[in-house]
C-alpha cells in the first residue's frame, strides 16, 4: 500500500510539475512560476523524506 501511495503521488507530481507550468503560467511574468516550482519541490521533498523514513504508521 505504501510504495502504491508514493508512486501516485510521484506520477502526480511529473504530472503537475509539466501541465502547469505549460497550461495555467504560459504568460506569467512575475514570480508566481517560480513560487509553483518552489512549493511543489519542497512538499515532494517532504513526502519523499517521510517515505524514505519508513514511518511506523505507512508499514504494511
Amino acid at each position: 500500500m505504501r510504495d502504491k501511495a508514493y508512486l501516485v503521488w510521484s506520477l502526480l507530481v511529473l504530472t503537475l510539475s509539466y501541465t502547469v507550468p505549460y497550461l495555467a503560467l504560459r504568460e506569467c511574468r512575475d514570480l508566481s512560476l517560480y513560487a509553483f516550482w518552489l512549493v511543489l519541490t519542497l512538499v515532494h521533498f517532504t513526502v519523499t523524506l517521510i517515505y524514505l523514513r519508513g514511518d511506523a504508521s505507512w508499514r504494511s
